[in-house]
């Protein structure tokens, strides 16, 4: 709504979601994960990206049921 006249101040929820999910994901430790991996890319890359959809899944779901309320 940013922007748009007459809007300017209307409440952006959808920010916060937003912002916890790309909090979570950066907080996870890749290279922690790739050194228990052994290395091989493939696996790096699959690992990684299972452990940050699983924060960010984490984050998100209090604010999943707060919004079901």
């Amino acid at each position: 709504y940013h922007g748009r006249s007459g809007r300017e101040t209307r409440p952006y929820p959808q920010a916060d979601l937003l912002l916890a999910a790309a909090s979570a994901a950066r907080a996870v430790d890749a290279g922690s994960i790739a050194q228990k991996v052994d290395g091989d890319p493939g696996r790096i890359s699959a690992a990684v990206e299972a452990a940050r959809l699983k924060a960010v899944s984490k984050a998100l779901s209090p604010l999943r049921r707060h919004a079901e309320e």
